[in-house]
């Protein structure tokens, strides 16, 4: 389609606003990660912070049901959230995809504003940029 973007940038009275701007403002992320055992979540995180990466991860168990090859399925799995900043987030997917077993494995960035300190604590343990 002629002139489409997928990141326009942000005009006055736009509310559509660039990735580049969005990390701009909000330099931390929650990546949240969908894994099939509680052994794998800990290496996945483990190795993460290891290669400092990540300032921190959570893990728990869940229930998901999902539509996977046209039938419905339903598993046990653990969800992963990890805390970084912006600028990992693509050598985060690269090293989650050589350890994770899924075929098209669940690897989201949401953007998140923690306080002062806590930022502080995150750019400390993982790089500051």
């Amino acid at each position: 389609m002629k002139g489409l973007l997928l990141f326009p940038v942000a005009k006055q009275n736009d509310f559509r606003i660039s990735k580049k701007s969005l990390e701009m403002q909000t330099p931390f992320v929650f990546i949240y990660i969908t894994v099939p055992s509680v052994e794998l979540t800990k290496h996945i995180a483990s190795t993460l912070l290891n290669e400092n990466l990540i300032a921190c991860a959570n893990f728990w168990p869940m229930q998901s049901l999902y539509r996977w090859e046209g039938q419905s399925e339903s598993s046990e799995e653990y969800i992963l959230l990890l805390k970084t900043q912006a600028f990992h987030y693509e050598s985060i997917v690269k090293r989650v995809s050589t350890l994770h077993p899924y075929e098209v494995p669940c690897i989201t960035k949401l953007y998140a504003e923690p306080n002062g300190l806590f930022g502080a604590w995150i750019m400390a343990e993982t790089g500051i940029r």
